[in-house]
């Protein structure tokens, strides 16, 4: 709710939701809000078509995912591979490569 990069870029996850969806990509999206009804407000807004979490502990230091997963920025993708394992990070800076990595793993 309170990420305005994060919110700029749905427009265009939707668009690559639409491309892949039916080439075996599933989305998830995991936000890190601290309020939950601020949350559940945006996602009705935002009326994202994949399936939404919310994590524990914010983006605060000590936010268990964030640190998992060394998350610096936001947004921020994780890709796994149909092996089950991560095949790429993206953050804010290198998102604009999810298209090609896509379509890498669905050839």
């Amino acid at each position: 709710s309170w990420c305005a990069p994060c919110r700029g870029f749905v427009p265009t996850m939707r668009k690559y939701y639409k491309e892949f969806k039916d080439k075996g990509v599933e989305f998830i999206a995991v936000s890190f809000d601290d309020d939950k009804i601020k949350w559940e407000d945006a996602m009705n807004s935002l009326k994202m078509e994949w399936k939404q979490g919310i994590v524990e502990g914010g983006f605060g230091a000590n936010s268990p995912v964030k640190n998992m997963f060394q998350i610096k920025s936001i947004p921020h993708i994780v890709v796994i591979g149909k092996d089950g394992k991560i095949a790429e990070t993206l953050d804010f800076y290198t998102k604009e490569k999810l298209p090609e990595l896509l379509t890498k793993l669905t050839s």
